[in-house]
Parts: C-alpha cells; structure tokens; sequence
C-alpha cells in the first residue's frame, strides 16, 4: 500500500503539469479568434466623445444605446458639436405579427420585430452608409397564459430584450468600423 501512495502523487503532478498547458492554450485559441464578453466595445480614443441622437419618435432604442455606451465605458456628450462621432438614429419601429391561432380563433403564436435604421458621423461626414439592423423573436401564449395583460406584458419584456440586442449590434458594428478605418 505505501507503494501506491508514493506513485499517485506523482502521476497527479505529472497530470497537472499538462493540464496548465492545455488550459494556456484554450484561453490563447479564445483571444486569437475575436471572442470577447458580450457587451465589450472598444472604440479607439479618436471615437470618443460619442453622442447619440435618436429619432425622437418616443422608443427607447437611444436610452439603451446610452446605457450600453455608458456601460462599456465610453464617454458620451450633451451635444453633437462636442462630439467626435455621433451616431445617429434615424428610425425604429416596432412590429407585432400574428403567425397562428388556435381552434377557438385566439391568438397563440405571435412575432415580435424590431427593426432599426442608423448611420455614424465623424466630422460631418459619413462613416457608412446608413445600415438597418432588424431583431425577432417569436413566442406562444399558452392557454393557461390567455389573459391579455399577460400577453402584453411578455410583449414588452420582449421588446425590451430586442432593444439591448439592437443596441448592442449598432455598438458592435461600431466598433468593427472603428477598427477598420486608420
């Protein structure tokens, strides 16, 4: 017995000491391949101060935009003249489809689509030419769930989420044509 112990801690070092390596190397494989935590922008410093500008049709697309700037830690501005980049939202809407109903004629299967249309200046001038981003999510209201409070609050929860993904998809476009221009 004493034998067996004398041969297992070693063999438990020798599978650490090629554990780290294995390890050492996913987490370089991650960097190299762009992964990086949802919700991480890096605008380089030329970018920044931001300031967004919404369509001013009562969505809440640039409160999010806001938060999401503010969140990654990019500085923003009360005015598009102080800005170095303004990103500008020139439409959203918001779309609730019925896809099916159930034998009695209710409603159980619905769609809900956010579409938003955008475009980036830095000194007055077009970064890219203005882009569309569009986000959907179907859900079903079951029978339990037939309440029309119920149903419109799970609309909202999911027009909100739809929101930080549009968001979040304009900072990431964003970023990537920071990256790109010199």
């Amino acid at each position: 017995m004493w034998w067996f112990r004398r041969r297992v801690k070693p063999m438990r070092a020798q599978g650490m000491a090629l554990r780290l390596p294995m390890v050492l190397v996913a987490v370089l494989a991650l960097t190299a391949c762009g992964w990086h935590l949802q919700g991480a922008f890096h605008l380089p410093p030329e970018f920044s101060p931001v300031y967004v500008q919404d369509s001013g049709s009562g969505s809440r697309l640039g409160y999010e935009l806001r938060d999401q700037l503010r969140l990654a830690g990019v500085a923003q501005t009360d005015s598009p003249k102080q800005a170095q980049a303004v990103i500008v939202i020139s439409g959203d809407r918001i779309q609730r489809q019925l896809l099916a109903v159930d034998s009695a004629g209710k409603g159980r299967d619905y769609a809900v689509i956010l579409r938003a249309d955008y475009e980036v200046l830095r000194a007055g001038k077009s970064l890219q030419p203005r882009r569309s981003v569009q986000r959907r999510r179907d859900y079903l209201v079951s029978e339990a769930e037939g309440d029309p409070l119920t149903d419109e609050l799970r609309a909202l929860e999911i027009t909100d989420a739809l929101r930080r993904e549009v968001a979040r998809e304009i900072l990431r476009q964003l970023t990537i044509q920071a990256e790109a221009k010199p």
